[in-house]
């Protein structure tokens, strides 16, 4: 306690810097010294570019009361929201400035979202810590500016965590239907944060999910009809992909007119986003003909991949870099194989082998020899893929696991010794 009243003296001393009230540590550091401190753990998630994250900065941390109120009452970090991908997800954190309160576990107390001055900050934890329920806080907030996006938000996931489901499906789908018309910024968080929400209580509410399809149902008509504005196509093609039904957009742009030229300049936009649906249809040679020239795509695709892994290295933490390197790797070696399975699907098989080892001298692991095993068993390639496996049966760089995740998959076109 006398180091906590000396540590206040200093920062209440005039001219002292806003910034030496957040102790540069990270968050499991804070919840162990919340512990042993008896406090809370104040995470700001901080935008540093973001003009509220700065006026949070020159205004509320400014003041006295509240830098008491902080450094008493809690441990106090600061996170970079854009860096911090895993953690935002993880505490479904969906705007800079938000304001977390956790225990010494890292469960969640409340949270303030968006920017408040000071005498709202003092009030606002002072509800927060005399019990008032998080709903109820939420609830208000809301009233109080009504077309805010963000606190929509969260009320809805607060609703749905209390089992409302109904009552959170309707604030849900109000900020995915007037969300990002009432605050345009709201966009990048409409098509991520939310999307994951909806797809989250869709697989407890099925509600949720009749309500999402009803919306690609009017896109569908929209877009078939070459009536659709930029941002139903994105909306159209958004929930297709992520509620994996790729094949309706196929089946969009097979409806389109060709003849009509808003529609056959529409259905070559279109081109590009439906070469995996006609893979997964074995529609090959379509395929084929939207893909052109296959090692030039490839190419393409690795420069891409190294570019995107070269940023990751550049903005995240090692562990959380990888995690997403190897992500992106994955999705990769998927495109790869696809590829693979069209050569084999138009009987190229010449072309097929020379692109196989292409594939291998980028990535020669065991996922990858599995994917193109499974690309060239879907091509009904048996041949190919019994190449494949003996290939990666015979390369002394795999390791025990992932030749028997090769065997595995093999199991059906490999002869017994």
């Amino acid at each position: 306690m006398i180091l906590a009243n000396l540590l206040l003296f200093a920062l209440l001393l005039p001219g002292r810097g806003t910034g030496e009230v957040f102790r540069q540590i990270s968050l499991e550091a804070a919840q162990a010294a919340a512990k042993a401190e008896g406090r809370c753990v104040l995470a700001e998630f901080a935008s540093p570019g973001a003009a509220d994250t700065k006026k949070l900065a020159t205004t509320t941390w400014s003041e006295s009361r509240v830098r008491e109120w902080v450094v008493l009452k809690s441990v106090p970090i600061k996170l970079d929201f854009d860096k911090s991908s895993e953690l935002l997800a993880r505490l479904r954190v969906h705007v800079a400035p938000t304001i977390m309160f956790l225990d010494e576990s890292g469960r969640e107390l409340d949270r303030i979202t968006g920017y408040v001055d000071g005498r709202t900050f003092l009030a606002e934890t002072k509800a927060i810590f005399g019990g008032a329920s998080p709903l109820e806080r939420a609830q208000t907030r809301l009233a109080e500016d009504d077309d805010d996006p963000h606190r929509h938000l969260d009320v809805a996931m607060l609703l749905a965590d209390n089992g409302q489901l109904a009552e959170s499906l309707k604030e849900f789908l109000w900020c995915w239907d007037h969300g990002a018309v009432v605050d345009t910024s709201f966009a990048e968080c409409r098509r991520t944060f939310l999307l994951r929400e909806l797809l989250r209580l869709m697989r407890l509410y099925p509600p949720a999910g009749d309500a999402l399809l009803a919306r690609t149902r009017a896109g569908f008509q929209r877009v078939v009809s070459c009536t659709v504005t930029e941002a139903e196509l994105a909306d159209f093609l958004l929930l297709n992909h992520e509620m994996q039904r790729d094949e309706h957009t196929l089946a969009a742009y097979d409806a389109l007119d060709v003849g009509n030229e808003p529609c056959a300049a529409l259905r070559t936009r279109l081109g590009p986003l439906v070469v995996n649906p006609m893979i997964d249809s074995r529609r090959y040679a379509d395929a084929a003909a939207l893909i052109g020239d296959v090692r030039a795509r490839f190419n393409g695709m690795v420069t891409k991949f190294r570019a995107e892994c070269a940023r990751l290295e550049k903005e995240y933490p090692p562990a959380e870099a990888f995690v997403l390197i190897e992500n992106a790797r994955r999705l990769l070696r998927i495109d790869s194989a696809r590829l693979y399975e069209t050569f084999l699907g138009t009987e190229l098989f010449d072309d097929a082998e020379a692109f196989s080892k292409q594939v291998l001298a980028f990535d020669a692991k065991g996922a990858t020899y599995c994917a193109l095993m499974r690309g060239a068993l879907r091509a009904q390639a048996h041949g190919p893929a019994k190449s494949i496996a003996n290939r990666a049966l015979r390369d002394p760089k795999l390791t025990a696991s992932e030749k028997e995740d090769v065997k595995q998959i093999a199991a059906g076109i490999l002869q017994p010794k």
